[in-house]
């Protein structure tokens, strides 16, 4: 029994070590190649689905399920970081993460904001 679930549980680790390795950063200008004709769809921290869009021109909005829109600012900071400000999401500060890419999968980690979310378009 014991072996059993040492293999199971190396399957599962071996799984998830092999999905993470599949992602890369998005650096640069790559973030608005990937974004160009697509919509983020994820859920935030309260559990409401949310779907974002990226323009280029560093132009963002938000809009929430619960109704709740919001408008913003996006740019690509010297760490290859995404880094957006929203006009009333996170009171207005600038929230910054390093975002990866796993073909139609985006996952974002930053020192006060993470996610994952899915890319609803063209994947380039």
């Amino acid at each position: 029994m014991e072996k059993i679930a040492f293999v199971v549980a190396a399957a599962l680790l071996f799984t998830a070590t092999s999905a993470f390795a599949q992602s890369r950063q998005v650096k640069g200008s790559e973030f608005i190649t990937i974004m160009n004709g697509n919509t983020l769809s994820a859920t935030n921290k309260a559990g409401v689905k949310f779907k974002a869009y990226f323009i280029a021109g560093g132009i963002a909005t938000y809009e929430g399920e619960d109704g709740m829109r919001d408008q913003g600012k996006w740019r690509i900071n010297n760490n290859d970081e995404v880094c957006v400000t929203w006009n009333s999401i996170a009171e207005g500060q600038e929230r910054c993460a390093r975002v990866y890419e796993n073909g139609n999968e985006l996952t974002w980690k930053g020192e006060h904001v993470s996610g994952e979310g899915k890319l609803l378009g063209t994947v380039h």
